[in-house]
């Protein structure tokens, strides 16, 4: 997950000309690595993924500046997005869950099962 918001603040950086340099990842992490360096005070800028950042911009540890995706957040809808600075503007992902071909349809149930209790978990949402 580390590369993908690395690679988004690339994109908005060469948009406007500026230099940007990825700290080294640190692995182990439970969140990005910049995202704790920015937290700690020693980056400036990071593009941590909403799911990563959204707790602590609630609780007022970060600021957020903008949102990537091509319109507000219905979770932060006071933040605006890039696009509304930068027309056509847009970086968002999506992730996905898989299991190998031939998996037990017990299986897949229990992890359909236990995905869609996370997803309805609100402690675990964006939505909230």
């Amino acid at each position: 997950m580390r590369k993908v918001p690395a690679l988004i603040g690339q994109v908005g950086a060469r948009v406007h000309s500026v230099i940007v340099r990825s700290p080294p990842s640190e692995a182990g992490s439970a969140i990005p690595f910049d995202a704790v360096l920015l937290l700690a005070g020693q980056v400036q800028v990071s593009f941590p993924p909403m799911v990563v950042a959204i707790a602590q911009v609630k609780a007022g540890k970060l600021r957020a500046l903008a949102v990537t995706t091509a319109t507000r957040s219905e979770a932060l809808p006071d933040i605006p997005a890039v696009g509304e600075f930068v027309p056509g503007y847009e970086a968002s992902v999506w992730f996905g869950l898989g299991a190998p071909n031939g998996t037990p349809a017990e299986i897949i149930n229990m992890l359909n099962q236990e995905t869609n209790a996370a997803l309805a978990d609100q402690d675990q949402s964006t939505d909230s």
